[in-house]
């Protein structure tokens, strides 16, 4: 993932991890959130599932972030980097 990037700018890396994911992972229509791991293997799930992806990786990449709600927006996902 962060090779795909190709920048050390926070600022940057937030938009690009949150495209990576609307286009590698697919929406599904699950009832359970799975883990972000699981997430990432299977390419698929629900909305809040790819959120907490999307949280994972920021943190991976030392972006502190975190889920703010479980109401989705226009973008689809509620993370403050």
């Amino acid at each position: 993932m962060a090779a795909n990037v190709h920048t050390t700018d926070d600022k940057a890396i937030t938009p690009a991890t949150i495209r990576w994911v609307k286009t590698h992972v697919r929406s599904a229509n699950q009832t359970q959130t799975a883990r972000a791991d699981q997430t990432l293997a299977k390419g698929s799930s629900n909305q809040a599932s790819r959120t907490a992806l999307v949280v994972a990786l920021l943190r991976a990449n030392n972006i502190p972030a975190k889920e703010i709600g479980k109401t989705v927006s226009d973008s689809g996902y509620f993370v403050t980097p």
